[in-house]
Protein backbone atom coordinates (compact mmCIF):
# COMPACT_ATOMS: atom_id res chain seq x y z
CA UNK A 1 0.00 0.00 0.00
CA UNK A 2 2.59 2.46 0.44
CA UNK A 3 4.20 2.25 -2.67
CA UNK A 4 0.80 2.91 -4.18
CA UNK A 5 0.01 5.79 -1.49
CA UNK A 6 3.67 7.71 -2.71
CA UNK A 7 2.00 7.29 -6.21
CA UNK A 8 -0.76 9.25 -5.33
CA UNK A 9 -3.42 5.89 -5.51
CA UNK A 10 -6.10 7.46 -3.17
CA UNK A 11 -7.59 3.70 -2.44
CA UNK A 12 -4.08 2.95 -1.32
CA UNK A 13 -3.66 5.82 0.80
CA UNK A 14 -7.28 5.31 2.14
CA UNK A 15 -6.39 2.02 3.05
CA UNK A 16 -3.10 3.32 5.30
CA UNK A 17 -5.36 5.70 7.09
CA UNK A 18 -7.74 2.79 8.27
CA UNK A 19 -4.67 0.25 8.71
CA UNK A 20 -3.39 3.63 10.80
CA UNK A 21 -6.72 3.83 13.19
CA UNK A 22 -6.92 -0.23 13.83
CA UNK A 23 -3.08 -0.92 14.75
CA UNK A 24 -2.74 -4.06 16.34
CA UNK A 25 -0.80 -2.59 19.25
CA UNK A 26 -3.70 -0.32 20.13
CA UNK A 27 -1.47 2.44 19.09
CA UNK A 28 -3.96 4.44 16.77
CA UNK A 29 -2.28 7.35 15.36
CA UNK A 30 -4.79 9.72 14.74
CA UNK A 31 -2.91 12.73 13.35
CA UNK A 32 -1.42 10.52 10.83
CA UNK A 33 -4.62 8.82 9.71
CA UNK A 34 -6.71 12.36 9.54
CA UNK A 35 -4.20 13.34 6.74
CA UNK A 36 -4.31 10.57 5.30
CA UNK A 37 -7.98 10.51 4.94
CA UNK A 38 -8.10 13.95 3.89
CA UNK A 39 -4.71 13.38 0.97
CA UNK A 40 -7.60 10.32 -0.04
CA UNK A 41 -10.51 12.71 -0.50
CA UNK A 42 -8.44 15.52 -2.45
CA UNK A 43 -8.21 12.74 -4.61
CA UNK A 44 -12.11 11.68 -4.90
CA UNK A 45 -12.04 8.93 -3.26
CA UNK A 46 -15.47 8.81 -1.99
CA UNK A 47 -15.59 7.01 1.49
CA UNK A 48 -12.72 9.44 2.60
CA UNK A 49 -15.37 12.18 2.58
CA UNK A 50 -17.66 10.81 5.41
CA UNK A 51 -13.97 9.57 7.53
CA UNK A 52 -12.79 13.07 7.05
CA UNK A 53 -16.51 14.57 8.31
CA UNK A 54 -16.02 11.59 11.18
CA UNK A 55 -13.01 13.27 12.42
CA UNK A 56 -14.36 16.88 12.46
CA UNK A 57 -17.61 15.82 14.20
CA UNK A 58 -15.84 13.96 16.95
CA UNK A 59 -13.32 16.51 17.21
CA UNK A 60 -10.31 13.60 17.14
CA UNK A 61 -7.49 16.04 15.51
CA UNK A 62 -8.89 19.27 16.64
CA UNK A 63 -11.88 20.72 18.36
CA UNK A 64 -15.45 19.36 17.63
CA UNK A 65 -16.56 21.23 14.27
CA UNK A 66 -20.08 20.37 13.30
CA UNK A 67 -20.19 22.75 10.50
CA UNK A 68 -17.31 21.50 8.55
CA UNK A 69 -18.00 18.07 8.88
CA UNK A 70 -21.42 18.36 8.11
CA UNK A 71 -19.32 19.54 4.80
CA UNK A 72 -18.10 16.42 4.18
CA UNK A 73 -20.99 14.66 4.69
CA UNK A 74 -23.11 16.13 2.39
CA UNK A 75 -19.70 15.72 -0.33
CA UNK A 76 -20.14 11.89 0.34
CA UNK A 77 -23.77 11.41 0.36
CA UNK A 78 -24.42 13.20 -2.66
CA UNK A 79 -21.67 11.32 -4.15
CA UNK A 80 -23.75 8.23 -2.72
CA UNK A 81 -21.82 6.89 0.27
CA UNK A 82 -23.84 5.23 2.79
CA UNK A 83 -22.65 5.93 5.73
CA UNK A 84 -22.47 10.14 4.85
CA UNK A 85 -26.00 9.37 3.78
CA UNK A 86 -26.78 8.67 6.95
CA UNK A 87 -24.23 11.02 9.19
CA UNK A 88 -25.99 13.52 7.06
CA UNK A 89 -29.61 12.29 7.93
CA UNK A 90 -28.29 13.08 11.75
CA UNK A 91 -26.62 16.08 11.31
CA UNK A 92 -30.35 17.42 10.17
CA UNK A 93 -32.02 15.79 13.06
CA UNK A 94 -29.97 17.17 15.68
CA UNK A 95 -29.31 20.30 13.99
CA UNK A 96 -25.23 20.09 14.11
CA UNK A 97 -23.82 22.25 11.53
CA UNK A 98 -26.71 22.73 9.91
CA UNK A 99 -30.37 23.96 10.42
CA UNK A 100 -32.15 21.25 12.43
CA UNK A 101 -34.78 20.09 9.41
CA UNK A 102 -36.34 17.28 9.74
CA UNK A 103 -37.94 16.77 6.38
CA UNK A 104 -34.38 16.71 5.15
CA UNK A 105 -33.20 14.26 7.86
CA UNK A 106 -35.62 12.34 6.54
CA UNK A 107 -34.89 12.39 2.45
CA UNK A 108 -31.48 11.25 3.57
CA UNK A 109 -32.22 8.45 6.38
CA UNK A 110 -34.70 7.49 3.37
CA UNK A 111 -31.71 7.01 0.98
CA UNK A 112 -29.47 5.61 3.90
CA UNK A 113 -31.91 3.15 4.11
CA UNK A 114 -32.46 1.94 1.06
CA UNK A 115 -28.66 1.08 0.73
CA UNK A 116 -29.37 -0.97 4.05
CA UNK A 117 -28.22 1.55 6.41
CA UNK A 118 -29.27 0.24 9.97
CA UNK A 119 -28.67 2.97 11.69
CA UNK A 120 -30.93 4.86 9.07
CA UNK A 121 -33.69 2.35 9.51
CA UNK A 122 -33.88 2.94 13.49
CA UNK A 123 -33.65 6.90 12.69
CA UNK A 124 -36.78 6.53 10.06
CA UNK A 125 -38.49 4.50 13.33
CA UNK A 126 -37.64 6.91 15.68
CA UNK A 127 -39.35 10.03 12.98
CA UNK A 128 -42.54 8.08 12.37
CA UNK A 129 -42.59 7.25 16.27
CA UNK A 130 -42.39 10.83 17.50
CA UNK A 131 -44.05 12.13 14.22
CA UNK A 132 -40.71 14.06 13.39
CA UNK A 133 -40.77 15.64 9.90
CA UNK A 134 -43.98 12.97 9.69
CA UNK A 135 -47.26 12.13 10.53
CA UNK A 136 -46.95 10.11 13.53
CA UNK A 137 -47.69 6.37 12.17
CA UNK A 138 -46.25 3.99 14.58
CA UNK A 139 -46.86 0.48 12.35
CA UNK A 140 -44.29 2.54 10.04
CA UNK A 141 -42.20 2.81 12.83
CA UNK A 142 -42.02 -0.81 13.43
CA UNK A 143 -41.61 -1.80 10.35
CA UNK A 144 -38.59 0.47 10.47
CA UNK A 145 -37.75 -1.09 14.17
CA UNK A 146 -38.40 -4.62 12.71
CA UNK A 147 -35.17 -4.12 9.82
CA UNK A 148 -32.91 -2.71 12.05
CA UNK A 149 -33.72 -5.67 15.06
CA UNK A 150 -32.88 -8.14 12.55
CA UNK A 151 -29.64 -6.42 12.30
CA UNK A 152 -29.31 -6.35 15.97
CA UNK A 153 -29.53 -2.60 16.20
CA UNK A 154 -29.54 -2.62 20.64
CA UNK A 155 -32.00 0.22 20.54
CA UNK A 156 -34.17 -0.60 17.76
CA UNK A 157 -34.92 -3.92 20.12
CA UNK A 158 -35.61 -1.54 23.10
CA UNK A 159 -37.53 0.58 21.42
CA UNK A 160 -39.84 -2.34 19.47
CA UNK A 161 -39.79 -3.75 22.73
CA UNK A 162 -41.74 -0.71 23.80
CA UNK A 163 -44.35 -0.79 21.31
CA UNK A 164 -45.29 -4.14 21.81
CA UNK A 165 -45.17 -3.39 25.68
CA UNK A 166 -47.97 -0.31 24.78
CA UNK A 167 -49.32 -1.69 21.43
CA UNK A 168 -48.02 1.48 19.77
CA UNK A 169 -48.34 -0.15 15.89
CA UNK A 170 -48.53 -3.68 16.84
CA UNK A 171 -50.86 -6.23 19.27
CA UNK A 172 -49.97 -5.61 23.13
CA UNK A 173 -47.53 -8.87 24.02
CA UNK A 174 -45.52 -8.44 26.91
CA UNK A 175 -43.71 -11.41 26.57
CA UNK A 176 -42.36 -9.91 22.72
CA UNK A 177 -41.38 -6.43 24.90
CA UNK A 178 -39.64 -8.66 27.41
CA UNK A 179 -37.72 -11.11 24.66
CA UNK A 180 -36.92 -7.87 22.80
CA UNK A 181 -35.44 -6.02 26.13
CA UNK A 182 -33.37 -8.98 26.74
CA UNK A 183 -31.90 -8.60 23.53
CA UNK A 184 -31.20 -5.58 23.86
CA UNK A 185 -30.17 -5.40 27.64
CA UNK A 186 -27.24 -7.66 26.62
CA UNK A 187 -25.86 -5.71 24.22
CA UNK A 188 -25.56 -3.22 27.42
CA UNK A 189 -28.23 -0.87 26.03
CA UNK A 190 -29.16 0.88 29.69
CA UNK A 191 -32.84 1.55 28.97
CA UNK A 192 -33.31 -2.14 28.27
CA UNK A 193 -31.68 -2.97 31.65
CA UNK A 194 -33.53 -0.65 33.49
CA UNK A 195 -37.16 -1.50 31.61
CA UNK A 196 -36.27 -4.83 33.11
CA UNK A 197 -34.97 -4.03 36.25
CA UNK A 198 -38.91 -2.03 36.50
CA UNK A 199 -40.67 -5.13 35.51
CA UNK A 200 -39.36 -6.58 38.99
CA UNK A 201 -40.12 -3.82 41.29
Amino acid sequence: YKKAAELDNAEAIYCLAEYQISDEEGEADFKTAFARYEKAAELGFVPAYNKVGNFHYLGLVDSVNYKVAAKWYRMGAEAGDVDAQYNLAQCYYMGHGVKQNYNVALKWGIKAAGQGSVNAQYLLGSMYYQGMGVLQDYEKAVQFYEKAVEMEHAAAQYDLGVCYYYGHGVAKNRDNAIKLWKLSAEQGFEDAIEALKDLKK
